[in-house]
């Protein structure tokens, strides 16, 4: 009868929801840079979540401990300012985003401003007189950036001052031996990398693959998203801001990649990963290829959590066996393959299988209409092969059935 119970009761109430559609303000800032690496003076483009849209606007209020942040690395010859639909997009979606305005023909030097940016920044939100004091959140700190802004990505996270993820668009390798090779800390924090086949001034084979490829000591994820030729070098980050049609779609994709992959990590949302590695990120019609690697399984929940409606289960894993499970109680036991939240006592197995083809373990859970269900707590937790082909449990899920 327990059992029975425990399948009838998997229905996750949803986590804390990323802001979803908040007024997007933005201002010009100048930080005095003391690191003595990089610019004496760090410029930037700051859009944030505010109180009305535009220029100047008052900034809304954040909760406790600030908002996450995203610092944004530019292309050759551009600067933060030229990307201001996808600064409004961050901003949209309860984020910081610092869009740096300097070193436009300069790689190594916006590769320096990038490492200082991130010390600047946590001066910034202490300084009473700042703008963004007590703002911004730097222990939820990501990075990305756009061509030779998303090369940067990578070497600014090889010596990362930091940030929590790296998100590149379209990035450039940039000058013989300036990337890190296959030696060193190379970008030790999740790794997501989105281009287009269309882009004829970075080809694939010789910008995005080696990055992907050499990128060997990530943490959590890493992921190469390629769209179709509808998605170029320009587009694929959307600069300049007058686009057709095709360019808005391709952004559109884009940008909700880039906000489920922060949400993910700087937020610890789970189901941010649905929008980057999902069934959501696969169905997309402009999806050429996609490119996934597990340093630890993960696990998160998709659909309307409440009564009467169904919830999805999906398991993230390196191909081989995995399992999805529930409890009705938790403890914290440790284990060969990581810590054991689920209790023994009320664990029931959901499901068990190999991945798929996407690297997925997935189930639907039909929600019954009782409302003696409101309010009852489940935990979830799922196992699955990491990239070292060892079994690992992936952090658990916390959910309250909603009416």
């Amino acid at each position: 009868m327990l059992r029975r119970a425990l399948v009838l009761w998997i229905a996750l109430s949803p986590t804390a929801l990323a802001q979803r559609g908040l007024l997007a303000g933005f201002r010009d800032l100048a930080f005095p840079n003391p690191t003595g690496t990089g610019s004496a003076t760090l410029a930037a483009r700051v859009h944030y979540p505010a109180t009305q849209v535009g220029l100047n606007a008052p900034l809304l209020p954040p909760g406790p401990g600030g908002y996450p942040v995203v610092v944004f690395l530019h292309g050759l010859g551009g600067l933060g300012s030229s990307y201001p639909d996808l600064g409004n997009v961050w901003a949209s979606e309860g984020y910081v985003a610092a869009m740096l305005n300097t070193a436009q023909f300069q790689p190594d030097l916006e590769r320096d401003d990038g490492i200082a940016l991130f010390p600047v920044l946590s001066a910034a939100n202490q300084n009473p007189a700042s703008f963004l004091h007590a703002a911004l959140d730097l222990q939820r700190a990501g990075l990305a950036g756009h061509s030779m802004g998303g090369g940067n990505v990578v070497r600014v996270l090889a010596s990362n001052p930091g940030y929590a993820a790296g998100f590149c668009f379209a990035p450039w390798q940039g000058p013989t031996g300036s990337w890190p090779q296959t030696s060193g800390p190379q970008v030790p924090t999740p790794l997501a990398i989105v281009r287009g086949t269309g882009d004829i001034v970075l080809p694939l084979a010789l910008s995005s693959i080696p990055f992907y490829a050499l990128a060997t000591a990530y943490t959590g994820v890493k992921t190469l998203y390629v769209l179709d030729g509808n998605c170029d070098h320009i587009n694929v980050a959307l600069v300049p801001p007058s686009a057709t049609s095709t360019d808005l779609a391709v952004f559109g994709r884009t940008s909700s990649v880039s906000v489920g992959w922060f949400d993910r990590w700087l937020k610890g949302i789970p189901e941010g990963l649905e929008e980057v590695v999902g069934p959501a990120a696969l169905s997309e019609p402009m999806l050429s290829s996609h490119s996934v690697e597990v340093e630890r399984p993960d696990l998160w929940n998709v659909g309307t959590l409440r009564v009467s409606q169904t919830t999805t289960l999906h398991a993230l894993a390196q191909p081989g066996p995995a399992a999805i499970a529930v409890a009705t109680s938790s403890v914290s036991l440790p284990t060969p393959f990581g810590t054991l939240v689920l209790d023994p006592a009320t664990l029931f197995p959901l499901v068990q299988g190999p991945v798929d083809a996407d690297q997925l373990l997935s189930l639907a859970v039909p929600v019954p209409a009782d409302g003696a269900l409101v309010g009852v707590q489940v935990f979830l937790q799922g196992i699955g092969l990491d990239r070292d082909a060892l079994l690992r449990l992936t952090p658990p899920l916390d959910r309250t059935i909603g009416p």
